[in-house]
């Protein structure tokens, strides 16, 4: 169950987070070899208006998943989290041995932590972790498979390589080097206002790229940034490319998929004001689209297509139904045909 419980933590916090965006990244704790990260600013994300969503869902998650008599303060354990940060140095199947988990924390995690391990050794008399022996710091096996370490009372460290999770600290003290000191097509934007970033590099050596994502075989790296300032949603995609030609034909996909979108209606309302938000340029070696829309009006909207949704759920077999999957499916369709017709 302690299993259980972390995994939740940690995938929580992420869906928490995942419906915003990242407070500045410190490059200098990122390992020089990464490949792709996830960054999330908690702090960012508890004080922005998507926040009541994400914790609701979390605690709830929390609650169905507990069998034990100790209950989660989510509250607590989200103001204890500062930022959360994943990266990896590979794509291939082996990654996740390549891969860690930082958690920067309040001073009272790891006692948090601690405690929920001691009650499930006591009610028990067995837990699915196991402390460690002869690590340099507080470190705990999660049934045998992924390593928890506590280098410091403000860091947390999960990954199944002890060894990567040593290097991850090594780059966080100043010992070996990271994105900060080498010349990386990794972190595309920084600007502030941010608390959550995915970015990658190396896109186009993925393998088994459903038809869905087509367009991203086009694409060497790209970046996703989330935020919210001044009561605006923000969000800013940027694809990198080997060259204009390439920069040329993304942007006309995506210009042409948002062309699409303009069509769609919610309960009546046009999709054109939020069409019209997304500022889409081309570079040289990129294509970027840049997304602000008021958070009252992004709200309401996200509000109104839950309600369908349920609705479509809810009605008969047949015609209501039907329609709606027609409906949704003819654009899918028509952009299908787009991005084939610019893969020759």
């Amino acid at each position: 169950m302690i299993k259980k419980q972390f995994c939740i933590l940690l995938a929580g916090a992420a869906a928490a987070a995942s419906l915003l965006t990242a407070a500045p990244l410190v490059k200098s704790e990122i390992a020089k070899d990464a490949k792709w990260l996830a960054h999330i600013d908690m702090e960012g994300v508890l004080e922005s208006s998507f926040s009541e969503i994400g914790v609701a869902k979390l605690k709830e998650a929390i609650a169905a998943a507990n069998k034990e008599k100790i209950t989660v303060d989510v509250d607590l354990v989200l103001s204890e989290v500062k930022s959360l940060t994943a990266y990896g140095a590979s794509f291939a199947e082996t990654a996740a041995n390549e891969s860690v988990i930082i958690l920067k924390t309040g001073d009272r995690l790891q006692a948090i932590f601690e405690g929920l391990v001691a009650h499930q050794e006591l009610e028990s008399g067995q837990s699915p972790l196991k402390r460690v022996e002869g690590k340099p710091y507080q470190t705990f096996l999660l049934e045998d498979e992924l390593y928890l370490a506590f280098p410091n009372k403000n860091y947390a460290i999960a990954g199944k390589s002890f060894q990567r999770i040593e290097m991850a600290y090594e780059v966080i003290e100043g010992k070996a080097e990271s994105l900060e000191d080498v010349d990386q097509k990794l972190v595309l934007n920084e600007d502030a206002g941010f608390f959550l970033l995915v970015t990658a590099n190396g896109i186009d050596s993925l393998k088994n790229v459903p038809p869905q994502a087509r367009m991203l075989q086009k694409t060497k790296g790209g970046q996703l940034s989330i935020g919210e300032n001044e009561g605006e949603f923000r969000a800013n995609v940027i694809l990198t490319t080997e060259g204009p030609k390439i920069s040329m034909q993304l942007s006309q996909i995506v210009r042409g998929l948002l062309a699409l979108a303009s069509f769609t209606q919610v309960e009546n309302q046009s999709m054109m004001e939020v069409v019209d938000s997304v500022d889409v340029q081309q570079g040289e070696d990129f294509v970027s689209l840049d997304f602000r829309y008021p958070v009252d009006k992004l709200m309401n909207l996200i509000g109104t297509a839950v309600e369908l949704m349920d609705g479509h759920e809810r009605g008969p077999e047949g015609d209501h139904t039907s329609s709606a999957a027609d409906a949704s499916a003819e654009p899918a369709q028509l952009g299908m045909l787009a991005l084939a017709g610019h893969d020759k």
